[in-house]
């Protein structure tokens, strides 16, 4: 398990499952450094419609795999 931490000095929890999970997708495999930045700098925070215990940090990425993607965070 990783111990990360978001724009609030927050604890986030990234267990082995979530993490094996995240690698399933080729493209984020070269990603997590931009998983951590978008949790301590991300450019908006929205709180789930579904969900009130869920918030969606979200931040833009120009030069990845993906070109011009937003990478979000559900916690």
């Amino acid at each position: 398990m990783t111990i990360l931490k978001d724009y609030r000095n927050l604890s986030i929890r990234l267990t082995d499952e979530r993490n094996r999970h995240i690698l399933e997708h080729p493209e984020m495999i070269s990603m997590f450094d931009s998983i951590e930045q978008t949790l301590t700098h991300p450019e908006k925070v929205i709180q789930s419609l579904s969900d009130p215990t869920v918030q969606l940090y979200y931040r833009f990425y120009r030069n990845t795999e993906l070109s011009g993607t937003s990478i979000f965070v559900l916690l």
